[in-house]
């Protein structure tokens, strides 16, 4: 008798967990095909913001395309949330900051109608997180409040804190929306479960909230007043240690005596373009290859040519890693950035291990990646003096 198939309805229940594992592949695949697309987006329309510095129409519109944008990558985050396995690297970081970057990307949502209101200590709040989870958690919650209130007056409130013991850092999310049933209550945070029209919403953003919340050594509860106001909760451990400082933007004057020189990587012809516009704004030489080995070869015919490597991960033939390896053979200790779609703790120290730089997630923006090629740099002239 042969055994059933991993996909036969009629297979025992053991056979379950193999069905999740095949989900958790293509909805992978699905979120790395989607972050391309969203990088050429979101690259393309900073690019754009940049020339239309006057243009208040036009810089209007393309907010909201940058805006889309971040919402179409959260959604991806919340589809691959419940799909992977890996440890996303935490690091110290401070609320408030975060906190700032959300009310930032809040502008084009909040219509005059509602009242934000925004409250953070004077003193560091400092948790260990996440920052791009910790950023789409409290952006989530602030979008799902602003949801609630609609189109009626209303109040959402965000507001940071340390407790009494000093042990904890509090967050509060809360709005005046119509409020949420206590039969209701108990199961928001269940994943798929959404009282929202159909799409509308997927049912995961409060479940993803509360996982990143438990990765994070905190607790969200929920409460609320039907006709009145809902309130989220988070409580986090507080750190006693300071965030690392992030390295100042590069400027022109950084690098007075000439260009520096890029080999950008890409199999995409999307991200090849992106990235050329995006290199030469901020004042690089740029040559382009399209997949590792001919990047290899590019290198061995000019050896000292290069200042830095920016490479795709995933690429057909020979990944990122793959030619990073591969590549300190021909050039020990030159620059390497790897450009990815995933944020994994345990892959990121192998990434070291091989010789990469720097890691830029998509999709990123240009001053995530002008910062990342200023540190790439630094480090390179460290290590060749």
């Amino acid at each position: 008798m042969s055994e059933p198939s991993s996909l036969d309805p009629n297979a025992p229940e053991n056979c379950s967990d193999e069905k999740l594992l095949i989900l958790g592949k293509l909805s992978r695949g699905i979120a790395h095909d989607l972050k391309n697309l969203l990088a050429g987006v979101q690259g393309n329309t900073e690019l754009a913001l940049r020339e239309f510095k006057n243009e208040k129409l036009a810089r209007k519109a393309l907010t909201n395309v940058m805006l889309a944008a971040r919402s179409a990558h959260e959604l991806t985050e919340q589809i691959s949330a419940y799909s992977r396995h890996d440890n996303i690297p935490h690091k110290v970081l401070d609320l408030r900051e975060t906190i700032a970057s959300v009310e930032r990307l809040l502008e084009g949502f909040v219509s005059p109608s509602v009242n934000l209101r925004i409250s953070v200590p004077d003193s560091p709040a400092c948790v260990v997180a996440n920052p791009s989870q910790m950023q789409q958690l409290i952006m989530n919650l602030c979008q799902n409040a602003l949801q609630a209130i609609g189109s009626k007056e209303g109040e959402l409130c965000v507001t940071l804190g340390i407790d009494d013991t000093g042990a904890n850092i509090t967050l509060e999310v809360s709005d005046t929306g119509p409020g949420i049933s206590a039969e209701i209550l108990p199961r928001i945070f269940d994943p798929y479960f959404t009282t929202k029209e159909l799409g509308l919403g997927t049912g995961l953003g409060l479940a993803v909230a509360q996982k990143i919340v438990q990765d994070s050594g905190g607790d969200i509860q929920a409460a609320s007043i039907v006709g009145k106001r809902t309130t989220f909760s988070i409580t986090l451990p507080h750190s006693d240690e300071a965030p690392e400082p992030e390295a100042p933007l590069p400027t022109p004057e950084d690098f007075p005596e000439d260009k520096k020189a890029i080999l950008l990587v890409d199999d995409e012809p999307i991200m090849r373009g992106l990235g050329m516009d995006i290199l030469h704004t901020l004042g690089y030489r740029v040559s382009v290859a399209e997949n590792g080995s001919e990047a290899l070869e590019m290198i061995k015919r000019h050896p000292d040519y290069f200042d830095v490597i920016l490479s795709d991960s995933k690429m057909p033939e020979m990944s990122g890693p793959e030619l990073a390896e591969q590549l300190y053979s021909i050039r020990p200790g030159l620059p390497f950035i790897l450009v990815t779609a995933f944020n994994d703790a345990s892959t990121e120290a192998r990434l070291k291990e091989l010789g990469v730089t720097e890691i830029v997630q998509k999709p990123f923006l240009i001053e995530n990646l002008s910062r990342a090629l200023s540190n790439a740099l630094a480090q390179g002239k460290q290590s060749a003096s």
